[in-house]
């Protein structure tokens, strides 16, 4: 083309002025000049050559021949371009060239962009030929062909991607979750036959949490299809698979879930502490005659802990049954009467609340209850929620509630828990010691209240949590200047040695393992607040 044949002795205005205006009018004879013109090591600080490669990139499209033949330019920059363009209008003559291309290419970077733009063309061809890389030394290039294969859902790689899944659970690989194994993961979600959905269902507690987190989510996102293979957990004597079976089904939901999470109440196979308690917050998720039976049933059972899921799951749930019931409680004025009033109080369960305040008796009662807990954050929100009834009993309890002003609290705590009860627990265990509590649902939003807010003076978090886990968490925390020094203390109900291990390797300064007592905690948070 005459405009680009002497293109470099022009100046700089008129060369960029004849670049625009091939790109406005469109003239695809300029490519094989445009081609010509691009060097093989660009210099990202030579805005003529930015310009020359945004022009080719924007006429490749509307050529296919040009676009492949670029390919085998042997010119790296021509290369990539050729390869984006490929990519993007997905033209599947591209496919044997950059088949090609990765064979004989030895540098891992260059390989990878050559096998990215090729799994985007998508084409069936493909995918016998990325079976090979998922075993690749490079990571990137291995997780890439995974992806594929997952997106290609071949059932004949499931064994494969079960090996790498279980590899990664090695003494030499279970502390770090790779890219491999996350999309390993991934894949054999998207694949969803028989042995990956039973496979994943297996690994409901991988010995990596990360690695744990990623299966939780593509088992609830098959939904209902996994619940066959979650159930005979139950049946088993390991807790840590109950309780994450529990939650599991929590989140799938349906009939045959609260099925499930009621009769490992019924027959016995919730004793433990931990498992019950992650059966009732279950229920609560997902609304059924069934589950509201068993919550109405677990309103007797004497752990105040327990209590809580079972009242905050009611609250949602609430009905004149729901209010009778707790009025029989309390009126009973037995050892389960005060337990029940301070659940109702600690879970800050509003709809159960208003309705029981009604009772001139009870209603004496919860007041009575909320100026106990010396809760300036449950005394405010019960006294907001008072305003709105607007009589004369409630104007005058409001003004008994705001006398009941704590102490100005100077340690501050930070709790991360998915659990919403067990927030609200450790939230009345803050204040019984005159500490201020923020509270997040998991290690993600905890370092962004980090980031954002005050130092705090101690961190307390659990392990298994969503979007990001209390082991992940723990070494972000470690791993900023500003905070290494705050005491981390992690409660979990893990049994395994290796975990624990995992979490001391993370930073945590020390453990509780749940079930525990209030007092147990409060010591360990005096201790380490000094107070």
């Amino acid at each position: 083309m005459d405009k680009l044949k002497n293109f470099a002795k022009n100046k700089f205005s008129e060369q960029i002025l004849i670049l625009q205006e091939i790109e406005a009018n469109n003239q695809k004879d300029a490519i094989p000049d445009l081609i010509r013109l691009c060097k093989s090591n660009l210099d990202d600080n030579d805005p003529v050559q930015y310009m020359i490669n945004t022009t080719l990139l924007k006429l490749l499209p509307q050529s296919q021949e040009y676009s492949i033949e670029g390919l085998s330019s042997g010119n790296p920059v021509v290369q990539k371009i050729c390869m984006q363009v490929c990519s993007e209008k997905k033209f599947t003559a591209a496919v044997p060239i950059l088949m090609n291309l990765s064979k004989t290419n030895t540098d891992h970077r260059m390989q990878f962009e050559i096998l990215s733009s090729l799994s985007k063309i998508e084409s069936p061809e493909i995918l016998e030929f990325f079976q090979p890389y998922m075993k690749n030394s490079s990571p990137l290039i291995a997780a890439l062909a995974i992806e594929v294969i997952g997106r290609f859902k071949d059932s004949n790689s499931v064994l494969i991607l079960c090996q790498i899944i279980e590899e990664a659970e090695s003494d030499e690989n279970y502390k770090v979750c790779d890219l491999t194994t996350h999309k390993a993961i991934e894949s054999l979600g998207q694949i969803k036959n028989e042995k990956s959905i039973s496979f994943l269902a297996s690994k409901i507690h991988h010995r990596n949490p990360t690695a744990r987190r990623f299966i939780h989510k593509e088992l609830v996102k098959l939904g209902t299809d996994v619940i066959s293979y979650i159930e005979p957990f139950f049946n088993q004597d390991n807790i840590d698979n109950k309780i994450m079976a529990s939650n599991l089904l929590g989140m799938i939901g349906g009939r045959q879930a609260v099925s499930i999470l009621v009769n490992a109440i019924d027959n016995g196979l919730a004793t433990h502490h931990n498992v019950k308690f992650a059966i009732y917050e279950s229920l609560g998720k997902i609304p059924s005659m069934k589950g509201f039976i068993c919550l109405m049933d677990g309103l007797s059972d004497p752990d105040e802990l327990i209590l809580l899921p079972v009242t905050n799951s009611l609250n949602s749930q609430v009905n004149q049954g729901v209010i009778d019931k707790f009025k029989e409680i309390i009126l009973s004025k037995t050892e389960q009467s005060d337990k029940v009033l301070n659940a109702v109080i600690r879970a800050k369960a509003f709809n159960i609340f208003m309705q029981l305040y009604e009772d001139s008796q009870i209603g004496e009662l919860l007041i009575n209850n909320i100026l106990k807990t010396k809760d300036g954050h449950i005394i405010y929100s019960f006294t907001e929620k008072l305003k709105t009834i607007k009589s004369h009993k409630s104007n005058e309890d409001i003004k008994k509630l705001s006398t009941a002003i704590p102490q100005k609290l100077t340690k501050k705590v930070l709790a991360v828990d998915d659990s919403n009860p067990m927030l609200l627990f450790y939230r009345s265990i803050m204040a019984e010691i005159g500490v201020r509590i923020r509270v997040a649902e998991n290690g993600q939003q905890a370092l962004d209240i980090l980031e954002k807010e005050e130092p705090f003076d101690l961190i307390l978090t659990d392990m298994n949590m969503p979007v990001m886990d209390g082991i992940e968490f723990s070494r972000k925390v470690r791993e900023n200047l500003f905070w290494e020094a705050i005491p981390i203390i992690m409660s979990t109900t893990e049994s395994e040695a290796s975990q624990t291990n995992l979490a001391k390797q993370a930073g945590v300064t020390d453990f509780i393992t749940k079930p525990f007592k209030a007092e147990t905690l409060k010591e360990k948070i005096q201790l380490l607040l000094g107070i």
